[in-house]
């Protein structure tokens, strides 16, 4: 398996997963001619995918879910909440295909589990998606570290997480109150010492790390991969993925 993150933050999220006969997109939170010319660089087509599997609702993952749709001709995984809460952003659906949270479905070859977060959308899911004995856990928009997340990382080979901000930025920068405290509630995002220490204690034997969904206010990518090497030191291979251009090359 591979993963080509397309780009990730809260600026918009897409992810591109390849298997050994097929391959899925997670998300479809930019624009998809932005997609296609990043995947290019890789060598492959959105249209050769067998699906869109949506993480949740919110517009940086879901905002451009029924152009990818339309354009590239991918059916459109969701659970039922989320479905509803996007229906009437993203336009006409000819193909949609349901999916409940902790029941596995299958997208072409690949085995999808997906695992209720308690990020305020709703019904957040992060994925844990499995071709023959290879997995790939995609956890971004946690709320936080919730029960079950360290058991989930714990059976993936390799996992994007997200390590969203830095406490000490989010407090000193200029969100009004009320943001930074939905940030930091359980039902936000988690910050790099969260990552960090959730790696430290469940993600010792991940072949690699790919931290995502970094805050472009927030955190820097120094900030970011400090903090998770402090605990980590260079046992783990970490890639930093960007809220700017597409990063491949993760393999398992």
């Amino acid at each position: 398996m591979e993963l080509i993150s397309l780009q990730s933050g809260s600026n918009g999220n897409c992810y591109f997963i390849r298997g050994q006969q097929s391959s899925i997109v997670v998300d479809a939170g930019i624009s998809g001619k932005r997609a296609q010319e990043r995947l290019a660089e890789f060598g492959h087509d959105l249209s050769d995918a067998s699906g869109l599997v949506v993480s949740h609702d919110h517009s940086d993952h879901a905002g451009c879910a029924g152009v990818f749709h339309r354009k590239f001709s991918l059916p459109i995984y969701a659970t039922r909440k989320t479905y509803t809460a996007m229906r009437h952003k993203i336009g006409k659906v000819d193909s949609y295909r349901p999916f409940a949270p902790h029941e596995p479905f299958d997208v072409g070859e690949f085995s999808i589990l997906p695992i209720l977060t308690p990020h305020d959308a709703a019904e957040a899911c992060g994925l844990i998606i499995r071709q023959g004995e290879k997995s790939i856990g995609i956890f971004t928009d946690l709320g936080c570290v919730f029960e079950g997340l360290g058991e989930a990382i714990s059976t993936v080979d390799a996992v994007v997480l997200e390590c969203n901000y830095c406490p000490r930025m989010l407090q000193q920068g200029g969100y009004p109150y009320h943001l930074k405290q939905r940030i930091t509630s359980d039902r936000g995002h988690i910050s790099n010492t969260q990552c960090a220490q959730t790696l430290a204690t469940f993600g010792r034997h991940l072949k690699w790390v790919a931290l995502g969904h970094l805050s472009g206010e927030n955190n820097t990518p120094r900030h970011a991969l400090e903090i998770v090497t402090a605990q980590l030191g260079d046992t783990i291979p970490l890639t930093l993925l960007s809220r700017d251009h597409a990063v491949g090359g993760m393999e398992v």
